[in-house]
């Protein structure tokens, strides 16, 4: 009779404690929820209760006191219920106890993150108290859009869309609302001495603003890769994602790392993002300690042959110059590393641009994309390539999603307002693009190419006059500009095209690219010429000659035989 007094009695007091758990858990899901609290809190606490369920079963069984056997017993439940609560601190990804919750209140959460399809990743904000630091979290923000740019099923908004939202003063929705996602991702460098701690969050903006994950990370510099994987996982779970294999391969295989190498390579992407030829050349100082630091690093190759590409395009070193340097770094990151993006869109744009492989170029390309399916500036190139091919339908495609994914990335709008203006779709909107974008980088050749032929086109002749001074001092000086304001008065612009084409052969033939003597002869109506620094570009591998014909103008000698032999040794 004692014993079935007693279980009654243990009955009772555990649906008492249930109840009283499940009404404590809910309450503080709603604090949590409310002040934004790190959800961790909600999970501990559940373990908490767990494993407090037999240290309130002992006591009863030890009739409330705390006898050698009963204070044993306890020990157990105690140490035990640490180390699990340990090991989920450690692993957060491995152990997940809100599934354990009696009543979930967030089923609504569960319901909104499952329909996220996009997400912005903000600017780690940098609150470890050390100014220094900056090249750091700029470094976790463009890793953590990297990882998570490897989902698929997501669409990642670029690093330069998500800049100008740097500590900005809008809500959520606002920013979702112009970045046009579904959730905003928040994050905070907490401290970067010998430990690295990152909180990061995890914000619906829609129907209303809602936290749906929060957890802070905790690493040693050596193993942040393996971290922001941990992170892109955490994502993918709580935005309901089955990562395929190929997903799985490529979120686990990171190694640990060199910290001072990983230091040197962040600040060396941090300098290059200046894309200034200061900038670019403190990125070279950096990429190359961070190889001497730990030769076994692979983003450091890839980021040098980056550089190398760079100078090539800018036109500040000749193709023969970058060839060597740029084969050599992508083929050592390729080795180390075989899952990075961007060792295959730069081989791409080397093998487009300077080798003119098409078939080698659009692998590449492909295998990047595969690799990161949101990245923006892979998918602009792209859609060149396929405009260069004629491909006209897959180059807007490419084109609209390298948009859609980096919206505010001045390099994609120039690649967009590129066709606009030079495949004469709509040079009146390639001109609207172009012209802030021109004060942002007055020296950008591939801007200041497109505004002088799109004005050349609408017939602003003062403006394409202004922009051919400006392609010409780019490559020589400013020394010849009052020549040229002469000539424009006396001949106008079709004379002073001709007379300024016929002065840089004279005196800076090796120096002024092939495309700015195609312009400056198509402008003056010399068929003839154009078509000679037509076939001297295709000698000197000129890197505007993939776009041959693309150019509006091409229509114009697309019929003469002289054309037609220099497109067929292209493969066009």
């Amino acid at each position: 009779m004692g014993n079935e007094n007693f279980f009654k009695d243990l009955g009772k007091s555990v649906v008492v404690y249930l109840g009283s758990a499940w009404l404590f858990l809910e309450l503080t899901n709603f604090l949590v929820d409310r002040f934004a609290l790190n959800s961790a809190f909600i999970d501990i606490l559940l373990w908490l209760v767990i494993f407090g369920l037999p240290a309130f079963i002992i006591h009863l069984l030890f009739n409330q006191k705390f006898s050698r056997k009963a204070i044993f017993f306890q020990s157990i439940n105690g140490l035990f219920a640490l180390s699990v609560i340990i090991y989920h601190l450690v692993d957060p990804d491995r152990l997940d106890p809100s599934r354990l919750r009696l009543l979930n209140f967030k089923n609504q959460q569960s319901e909104i993150a499952s329909s996220i399809r996009s997400i912005a990743i903000l600017p780690i904000m940098n609150y470890s108290g050390d100014d220094s630091k900056d090249y750091l979290s700029a470094g976790i923000h463009d890793a953590l859009i990297s990882e998570v740019g490897k989902l698929g099923a997501i669409r990642v908004i670029s690093r330069t869309s998500t800049l100008p939202y740097f500590d900005s003063k809008k809500s959520i929705q606002e920013i979702a609302s112009e970045l046009k996602v579904d959730a905003i991702m928040e994050g905070s460098l907490l401290s970067a001495s010998e430990m690295v701690r990152v909180q990061v969050k995890l914000i619906s903006a829609y129907p209303e603003e809602m936290q749906l994950w929060s957890q802070t990370y905790d690493s040693k510099l050596t193993d942040i890769l393996q971290t922001y994987a941990s992170m892109t996982n955490s994502i993918a779970r709580e935005v309901n994602i089955t990562l395929s294999q190929e997903e799985q391969r490529l979120l686990g295989n990171n190694r640990k790392i060199n910290p001072d190498a990983y230091e040197a390579y962040l600040k060396g992407k941090y300098s290059l993002g200046m894309l200034s030829e200061e900038g670019i050349q403190a990125a070279m100082g950096h990429f190359k300690r961070a190889m001497e630091i730990d030769p076994e690093f692979a983003p450091p190759y890839a980021g040098m042959a980056g550089i190398w590409a760079i100078l090539k395009q800018m036109d500040i070193v000749t193709t023969e110059q970058a060839e060597t340097p740029i084969k050599e770094n992508l083929q050592k990151a390729k080795a180390l590393d075989s899952t990075l993006a961007e060792v295959y869109y730069f081989d791409a744009i080397s093998a487009v641009w300077t080798e003119f492989d098409w078939a080698r170029g659009e692998k590449q390309f492909l295998k990047a994309l595969e690799i990161n399916p949101n990245h923006s500036e892979a998918r602009g190139l792209l859609g060149h390539f396929y405009w260069c091919m004629s491909r006209l339908d897959k180059a807007e495609d490419q084109l609209n999603q390298a948009l859609r994914l980096d919206p505010e990335n001045p390099f994609v709008k120039v690649l967009n307002a590129t066709r606009l203006g030079n495949a004469d779709i709509d040079p009146d909107s390639a001109i609207v693009i172009l012209e802030p974008l021109q004060k942002m980088m007055p020296t950008n050749p591939l801007v200041n190419l497109v505004l002088l032929l799109s004005y050349n086109k609408v017939g602003a002749k003062d403006k394409t006059f202004e922009q051919m001074k400006m392609k010409v001092s780019m490559e020589t000086d400013t020394a010849i500009h009052d020549w040229m304001d002469e000539k424009y008065e006396q001949l106008g612009l079709d004379g002073v095209a001709s007379e300024t084409a016929m002065f840089l052969e004279e005196n800076y033939f090796s120096e002024v690219s092939a495309q700015t003597f195609q312009v400056l002869y198509h402008l003056a109506e010399n068929d003839e010429k154009c078509l000679d620094w037509l076939e001297k570009g295709y000698i000197r591998r000129d890197p505007d000659m993939p776009y041959m014909k693309a150019v509006y103008y091409a229509n114009h000698y697309a019929s003469h035989p002289r054309f037609k032999e220099i497109a067929r040794k292209m493969n066009l």
